[in-house]
């Protein structure tokens, strides 16, 4: 039902999206949150196995919870999947160019990161990625620790308990460009130079979050708009 809604929306637009024709040029890590990539505590990246596979947190995550294709994890603002110290670690820092791709549905009005990373746990360091913030608006975002920052928040906020599809784009060297999309619809601007380095600390998905979170995916590029078409039509 969803990818026939979402097909038909884009077909009105005049936006032709070919079936079968997901984006996975440059993708660096998919968590699709089914059981059959879960092993033990571990979240299988199934773009990469082995490379940012993920530590689910003893509490605070319940797996299996439908979501937008197959199954989704629900956090309640406690737990979160840890990523190591691999590819997505190294993408996201610096002023890489990245794309980050996610399924979201919202239980409330709070806060939270979608996938972030801090410089350095448990400080006021620098961070960012991709996150919900106040009103329920998605931003993508880089901040420092004196609260300087450079992020693109999207105008329009997303309904508490509808699933919506949220990609963060910062793009072109040295990474100082950002889009946004929200369900399809895209936002753009200027950013800064700012630079996320430290090496103590590591990606995390659903940290601080309240709600579901399905089909997130990590590019080492930016996405075309065709591509993020493609993703939000396919619910992928």
């Amino acid at each position: 039902m969803r990818l026939f809604s979402n097909l038909t929306a884009l077909a009105a637009a005049g936006l032709v999206i070919l079936a079968g024709s997901t984006a996975h040029a440059g993708l660096i890590a998919h968590y699709s949150f089914d059981d059959s990539t879960i092993s033990g505590s571990t979240l299988q990246n199934i773009a990469n196995p082995g490379d940012s596979d993920g530590t689910i947190s003893a509490a605070g995550i319940t797996t299996g919870v439908a979501g937008v294709s197959g199954q989704a994890f629900q956090f309640n603002t406690v737990g979160s999947v840890n990523l190591g110290l691999g590819s997505v670690k190294t993408q996201v820092e610096g002023t890489q160019t990245w794309s980050i791709s996610a399924w979201v549905n919202m239980n409330s009005v709070t806060p939270g990161n979608i996938l972030y990373r801090r410089e350095v746990a448990g400080t006021t360091d620098a961070e960012g990625g991709l996150r919900i913030a106040a009103g329920n608006t998605p931003q993508a975002f880089v901040q420092a620790g004196d609260s300087s920052s450079t992020f693109l928040g999207s105008p329009v906020s997303i309904n508490v308990g509808e699933w919506a599809h949220i990609v963060g784009i910062r793009e072109d060297y040295p990474g100082s460009d950002w889009r946004l999309y929200v369900n399809g619809t895209e936002y753009s601007g200027p950013g800064t130079t700012f630079s996320l380095e430290g090496t103590a600390n590591v990606p995390e998905i659903g940290v601080d979050l309240d709600g579901l979170v399905d089909e997130v995916r990590v590019y080492d590029h930016a996405l075309t708009q065709s591509e993020v078409l493609t993703l939000f039509a396919e619910g992928q």
